[in-house]
């Protein structure tokens, strides 16, 4: 639900910080950064559920 509400916003932020220039490269760099963090926090939390369950 919030990754449909903010998606809006985000594509025209991305479009905005571009300068209208290679949008589409900003989009792909900025899912590629959105990816890492995703994939980061993932690993932590489950570090962490691993760390707790004995």
């Amino acid at each position: 639900m919030g990754t449909a509400l903010a998606f809006p916003f985000e594509m025209d932020t991305v479009v905005a910080l571009s300068g209208v220039r290679l949008v589409a490269t900003h989009y792909g760099l900025h899912n590629s950064i959105a990816g890492v963090g995703i994939a980061l926090g993932n690993l932590s939390v489950g570090a962490l559920v691993g760390a707790t369950v004995v």
